[in-house]
């Protein structure tokens, strides 16, 4: 049964770890990267795909380095022996450790150099509106599962036509960003310049990313309590607790709209839709009318994302 399993992919441009996810007639595309996690929910209809053939960079890159290893191996080898104080030994053994070591990298560079010219399979997921396309390698360990795959996204494909009276146009993000990794990571790389070129005063570069962190901290102590505790309860994956202290926080502050909008977004993301929809009735005139529009849009559209992935027990 492909419905409801994560296949594990490795993207042609390597992002971190990338996941597929066929629920019924909608398609999720989940990358997980330290800093955040970002899902896209696709309908198939806008699917469009290609399988194909490419040479894997990685290969011949791998095959280089095994060559350089090799004789690295071989140096290191030789300025070890040459320590040793007995020359018999060192005239003995120098030609064995040069040798083993620069045949492992020949015999490794030979294979990785012979698997590069042997083309890869690829497949590319064409998504419309915007042509946007998911790239991935078809590996050998999970190769089964990703042609099931795709073969019930063909099959089911054809089917949407006869089964949904309106389509959804476009596909929907959701994104989850953890600021305090973020912003180690952002010290990180604010931080390489100084570490590359070994001078000290540059390791204040690494001090803009916690200048704007501690700004947007300061910022939000302006915000209802009840507010920070329901963000920092999202960040540990507790909704249901988000959504009682979004309630709460509407409770003591009716006119702070973002609370209103964050429990419209946790109602949507925990499947009750009528209950957002009646935050948004009951927010009355906070909202100008395009903005309330888009928001009930967007709970239609998670309403019927939801319905199609419940799909799945009938095809």
């Amino acid at each position: 049964m492909i419905d409801g399993r994560e296949i594990r992919i490795r993207t042609i441009h390597e992002a971190h770890e990338t996941w597929l996810c066929l629920e019924g007639t909608i398609l999720s595309y989940q990358e997980r990267h330290w800093t955040q996690c970002g899902i896209v929910s696709i309908p198939i209809e806008l699917i469009h795909i290609v399988e194909g053939k490419r040479f894997n960079g990685r290969r011949l890159i791998a095959a280089f380095l095994s060559l350089l290893l090799g004789f690295a191996a071989a140096g290191i080898s030789l300025w070890l022996l040459s320590l040793v104080s007995n020359s018999e030994i060192r005239e003995q053994y120098w030609g064995v450790i040069f040798g083993s070591c620069v045949l492992c990298g020949l015999v490794c560079f030979v294979v990785f150099l012979i698997r590069f010219f042997i083309r890869q399979s690829t497949i590319t997921l064409c998504i419309a509106p915007e042509n946007n396309e998911i790239d991935f390698w078809v590996q050998r360990r999970n190769s089964a599962d990703i042609y099931f795959l795709v073969q019930a996204l063909q099959r089911r494909k054809t089917m949407v036509s006869e089964l949904i009276e309106e389509p959804i146009i476009h596909p929907v993000l959701e994104v989850l960003v953890h600021p305090w990794k973020q912003t180690a990571w952002l010290v990180f790389l604010f931080s390489i310049p100084a570490m590359i070129f070994e001078i000290k005063w540059m390791f204040l570069f690494g001090l803009i990313p916690l200048f704007l962190h501690g700004c947007f901290f300061l910022s939000s102590r302006t915000q209802p309590l009840a507010f920070r505790k329901a963000i920092k309860l999202i960040l540990k994956g507790d909704r249901h607790g988000a959504v009682e202290a979004a309630s709460k926080t509407i409770g003591n502050y009716p006119d702070f709209l973002p609370a209103r909008l964050l429990k419209i977004q946790l109602l949507t993301g925990l499947e009750k839709f009528e209950e957002a929809q009646a935050v948004l009735e009951d927010a009355g005139r906070l909202f100008d009318w395009e903005t309330e529009e888009q928001i009930r849009d967007e709970i239609r559209t998670m309403s019927r994302i939801s319905q199609r992935k419940r799909w799945r027990e009938h095809i």
